[in-house]
């Protein structure tokens, strides 16, 4: 999960996230795809350094908390599919509507939690999970972090 350069430095958190969750999606999609996660540690040393799935001394970052609430999220069985999702302005939004069997949920990147508490309420969204944290939070907007997240509006209106 790298940039167009290797040696670029790779210490967004959030941003690894969001490209774990998206290989997930396009892993489902697809028998063809498959993903190798080749940092699990991180590698802070040397001439590309980058966060893996673990801290140095192994406390989890909001990547395996992404991992592991979308692999739950998506299961094992049934079918996957993706969607385009556009906001209010009719612009493409940094985000992925996909389905798991006949459930729609959407995933949204660079939004803090109370924008993503808004997109939930207009989604019509009966859950907001918060994937770097890797825990369901509540649907009231204005609490919590102000810094852009990670997060899956689960269940939404078709």
């Amino acid at each position: 999960m790298t940039g167009a350069s290797i040696a670029r430095c790779r210490d967004d958190d959030v941003d690894t996230a969001r490209l774990a969750a998206g290989d997930l999606l396009a892993a489902r999609l697809s028998p063809q795809v498959r993903y190798v996660f080749d940092t699990f540690v991180d590698v802070d040393r040397g001439y590309f350094p980058r966060n893996g799935f673990i801290d140095r001394v192994f406390n989890p970052r909001a990547a395996l908390r992404t991992y592991a609430a979308m692999s739950h999220l998506l299961g094992h069985g049934g079918s996957v599919g993706i969607e385009p999702v556009v906001d209010g302005s009719g612009k493409p939004a940094r985000s992925i509507r996909f389905r798991v069997d006949h459930v729609a949920h959407v995933l949204v990147s660079g939004v803090d939690r109370a924008g993503a508490a808004g997109w939930a309420k207009k989604a019509g969204a009966k859950d907001l999970l918060d994937l770097c944290a890797g825990e369901f939070v509540a649907l009231a907007a204005g609490q919590g972090d102000a810094k852009p997240g990670l997060w899956v509006l689960v269940d939404v209106a078709s």
